[in-house]
């Protein structure tokens, strides 16, 4: 009963949608019963959403004066550890800046169940009570099925392209963001952030116009495929959104 006890973050309606709804439960819920929040995958988007999500419902309690303790804000990942495709180093800090932050994380811990105002964990079915269940684990591309007929999705629902972006076999056709299945060298598919989105386009936009003047469709010399950012480290090398992203979830 997961998918009708519980709302999704992949469109921005989605987040305004958990905005609202967090928001409607600090105004409608009595004090004397506790406000529990539940992010369910504590992968790239989870730890975000978590780490941005306890600060929200900080602010909240202090406009509904409902006191410490009566809310919580609960992070659950079914591997051994959050982040699972980063780096140890990164995973520890994490969970270590999560916790400060106030929010409590899970893991080894599969929800195996949803029910209205109750989730079950584990293979045990430990019952934890539950007023929002928010689901980022398993996220998939945005294809829905076949889009193209001579082009197979990946396993994501991705289309494979090669290290310029091109939708395989086409040199014309390209793919980014959470459309495109890229990978790192190790073999590792790079999260679907909007990150990865960003860094694509502009490369592609890059390579389209230097293909223009040069009057070619496929590479020229002066054009290197865009070295992808590593599985292990999902966030983007440069820019303002990495600093942000960095600090809601390890504080540096």
């Amino acid at each position: 009963h997961l998918e009708e006890n519980s709302i999704g973050l992949k469109h921005p309606e989605e987040a305004i949608n958990i905005s609202n709804k967090v928001d409607e439960l600090f105004f409608s819920t009595p004090k004397h019963k506790k406000i529990t929040v539940v992010v369910g995958g504590a992968g790239v988007t989870g730890c975000e959403l978590a780490a941005e999500l306890v600060g929200y419902m900080h602010a909240l309690a202090e406009i509904h004066r409902r006191p410490m303790g009566s809310w919580a804000c609960i992070l659950i990942e079914a591997s051994q550890t959050i982040l699972g495709t980063s780096h140890a180093w990164i995973q520890k800090k994490a969970h270590r800046r999560l916790i400060d932050l106030g929010v409590t994380v899970f893991v080894s811990s599969p929800i195996v169940d949803a029910w209205p105002g109750m989730i079950h964990v584990g293979t045990e079915r430990r019952a934890i009570e539950c007023s929002l269940l928010i689901w980022t684990a398993g996220v998939k591309g945005a294809c829905p099925g076949e889009i193209m007929r001579d082009v197979p999705l990946t396993k994501k629902n991705c289309l494979g392209v090669d290290e310029y972006f091109r939708v395989r076999p086409h040199k014309q056709i390209f793919a980014i963001g959470d459309v495109a299945a890229t990978f790192d060298a190790k073999g590792n598919q790079i999260p679907l952030t909007a990150q990865k989105a960003l860094a694509e386009a502009s490369y592609v936009a890059s390579f389209i116009q230097r293909s223009i003047r040069s009057g070619i469709s496929s590479t020229s010399r002066s054009t290197s495929p865009r070295r992808p950012e590593s599985a292990a480290n999902p966030f983007p090398r440069n820019g303002t959104r990495r600093r942000s992203i960095t600090r809601a979830i390890t504080g540096r």
